[in-house]
């Protein structure tokens, strides 16, 4: 397995506390993104890519309140991941290893939310201007995307 780094680690901590709040059974894609815009280098990488912060959370909330259910009762929700979460990652961690980079970080997490493209947090990003091609024009070279004429 690859080495994830701290701050990813923290964030996938933070979706799983996001998705267990909210009494969510699943663990999504969508809260993953949720978790990144409290990561530094998630919030870097998305501003870098155009996407404003605070309006993608509300967005994301939006999307909590509107397309997931909590569940009832008050007894701890046993949450899962879902099959598109579990392929992000596995995805950010193939880009990690073709990057020849040491440890997954919010970057690669973000390319790898592209390969998921019916989900929702695709469908959000993409209305906050935000391109896969944004995304890898950033963590591969550091361009930003108002650099981009």
């Amino acid at each position: 397995m690859a080495a994830i780094d701290r701050e990813f680690q923290l964030t996938l901590q933070a979706a799983y506390r996001e998705a267990t709040s909210r009494r969510h059974a699943y663990l999504t894609v969508e809260h993953l993104l949720y978790a990144l815009c409290f990561d530094e280098v998630g919030i870097d990488t998305l501003r870098a890519c155009g996407a404003p912060i605070e309006k993608l959370k509300r967005e994301l909330e939006r999307y909590f309140e509107e397309n997931m259910e909590a569940e009832p009762g008050s007894e701890p929700v046993e949450v899962q991941q879902t099959l598109a979460f579990h392929r992000v990652v596995e995805a950010a961690v193939h880009h990690m290893h073709n990057a020849e980079k040491e440890t997954v970080d919010a970057g690669d997490v973000l390319a790898a939310v592209f390969q998921e493209p019916d989900c929702g947090a695709v469908a959000i990003l993409r209305r906050m201007g935000v391109s896969r091609i944004d995304v890898l024009r950033y963590i591969s070279h550091g361009i930003r995307k108002s650099d981009v004429p």
